[in-house]
């Protein structure tokens, strides 16, 4: 998570001893989508810069955009990558999204209405063949066909990540019901919803 995320690479670690600890792993078991196959979620703490404000998330992003991811979530790209031991290394999701408005932007974004953003989460396959949402701080993945306006920041690959964990994309038609949910940042995140609505038109 070298793309998006300052200090994370030591807890990386914490998966294998969390599923260790559990037996089957279980911290959380879900389905995507309906289906019958259980997904087991696990969050590792993430150190990262973090902005309660507009002004000072919008000065950071180089990249404001409304969109709309255009794949399920098992669908997307998932990257991880492991130490010679077996231990998870660094992992993320590459997310299509489709841009319907541009806020912000470089010079150099070019012309398009397409974007794969970088999103700290990832999915991966344990040695019970059960797959595992690995999950940043409890970050909650952009959910297809719903609308966001998102702040994204150039990594050093050319890749536009998104920044701010969970304060840094916002559910604009009301459809993503875990938009909202985050224990101890709701607060904070309707304070800069409202602030981006009340700028940027939405």
């Amino acid at each position: 998570m070298k793309r998006w995320v300052y200090y994370i690479g030591f807890f990386a670690t914490a998966i294998m001893i969390v599923i260790a600890f559990f037996g089957q792993g279980s911290v959380k078991t879900t389905s995507e989508n309906g289906s019958s196959n259980p997904i087991r979620e696990v969050s590792i703490p993430a150190s990262y810069k973090a902005f309660d404000s507009l002004g000072t998330l919008e000065q950071d992003a180089d990249l404001i955009i409304v969109g709309t991811p255009l794949l399920d979530f098992e669908q997307r790209e998932h990257v991880a990558t492991y130490y010679d031991d077996g231990t998870l290394q660094d992992f993320y999701t590459l997310t299509e999204i489709r841009i319907s408005k541009i806020m912000k932007k470089p010079t150099d974004f070019p012309v398009t209405d397409r974007i794969k953003a970088v999103e700290p989460v990832g999915l991966i396959t344990e040695s019970d063949k059960l797959q595992t949402k690995v999950k940043a701080d409890h970050y909650s993945e952009l959910k297809a066909d719903k609308k966001y306006v998102m702040f994204l920041k150039k990594n050093t690959f050319g890749q536009y990540s998104l920044i701010n964990m969970n304060n840094g994309k916002f559910n604009l038609d009301g459809t993503d019901v875990s938009d909202l949910t985050q224990d101890g940042e709701s607060g904070i995140k309707m304070k800069l919803k409202q602030q981006i609505e009340s700028k940027f038109g939405l």
